[in-house]
């Protein structure tokens, strides 16, 4: 595992969900998530290959729906692809995991490929926290049947936010 995987366990152990590791120390998979909060069964989550917020993430969020100009700096997000503007504060973008869904790396040993989870829902964002050696993961993922984007940090309030109208 890579130096990361501990922090990554460690940051999900927090979100209160029960996590056993799956792999062994030459993979790189996070672990399996036996309760995630979406409530839907178990969830194994794997590094991709490329540190960027995929496309179905991308844009201005808001708490409240309409335009963001005047909402509070608090309410507000901006997803770019190596970027995340969150409560007015800009991070960046080191590792992005998604839930693989079971499938294995195959016979070759690389990381799942960003390109063919262009269509995920579900999305665990390892950003750089100002220069900090921990990562800070947030764990972005859209309500079931929704355009809602739950957005879950460690120690943190769960938020709901919209796209906003420009």
């Amino acid at each position: 595992m890579t130096a990361q995987v501990p922090r990554a366990i460690k940051t999900a152990t927090a979100f209160a969900l029960l996590l056993f590791p799956v792999a062994s120390p030459a993979d790189d998979r996070v672990g399996e998530i036996v309760r995630p909060a979406t409530g839907t069964g178990r969830a194994v989550y794997e590094t991709l290959d490329l540190p960027v917020i995929l496309p179905h993430f991308l844009g201005t969020w808001a708490v409240k729906p309409g335009r963001c100009i005047g909402q509070k700096s608090r309410d507000r997000m901006e997803l770019q692809q190596g970027l995340g503007i969150i409560m007015g504060h800009a991070l960046s973008v080191e590792t992005v995991l998604v839930d693989a869904g079971g499938q294995d790396e195959g016979e070759s040993g690389q990381r799942p490929r960003a390109s063919d989870f262009a269509d995920a829902r579900d999305l665990l964002v390892g950003f750089n926290n100002d220069g900090a050696e921990e990562l800070r993961y947030i764990h972005f993922r859209f309500a079931s049947g929704n355009t809602r984007l739950i957005v879950e940090e460690v120690g943190k309030p769960r938020r709901a936010y919209v796209r906003c109208s420009l």
